[in-house]
């Protein structure tokens, strides 16, 4: 699209991927490729906003934004270029596949919160809680802004994590 600057050091890179992409498969994974990329940069980008508002998000807005920062998306996306055929549109479309992917990426990105939550506890100790914000980034944060009790706020994070998984493994059968 001409509008990254030629002299950064990343454009010949990303217009070389690109150019490859649209070689190598069909418009059909391009297509599902930009949209993952885009559901992608609108949760990072909700992300920034909230971290700077510094409120606690309702459960249903996290987890809805957590799913598309966590690039689950455009991960799968990628995996679809690598296989030699295309997932045909009916199929990936479909009501219970669509079901399993979110719930295959929330699961991952709940993953990811409980496996950094130690990480997001030492940051917080080196900063001020007014300069961190982690909280908005990990579901145990969320849980323990409701709860108030850490442990009690784990648990709570853990449990939503398996009732996902849960229903991922009921959908699936």
């Amino acid at each position: 699209a001409g509008v990254l600057d030629p002299r950064n050091p990343f454009t010949a890179p990303v217009v070389d991927l690109a150019e490859r992409v649209h070689r190598s498969v069909s418009p059909v994974l391009v297509r599902r490729l930009a949209d993952a990329h885009s559901a992608w940069f609108a949760g990072c980008v909700w992300q920034g906003v909230a971290r700077r508002r510094r409120g606690v998000p309702s459960l249903n807005d996290y987890v809805f934004t957590r799913l598309l920062s966590s690039a689950a998306f455009p991960t799968l996306a990628w995996f679809q270029l690598a296989e030699p055929l295309e997932i045909p549109e009916g199929q990936i479309a479909a009501p219970a596949v669509r079901a399993l992917t979110e719930m295959a990426g929330m699961v991952a990105a709940f993953d990811d919160d409980l496996y950094s939550y130690g990480k997001d506890l030492y940051f917080a100790r080196q900063r001020p809680a007014s300069e961190d914000g982690a909280y908005l980034e990990n579901v145990v944060h969320l849980f323990q802004a409701g709860h108030g009790d850490r442990e009690r706020a784990l648990r709570a994070a853990v449990a939503l994590r398996d009732r996902i998984l849960a229903r991922f493994i009921e959908v699936r059968d």
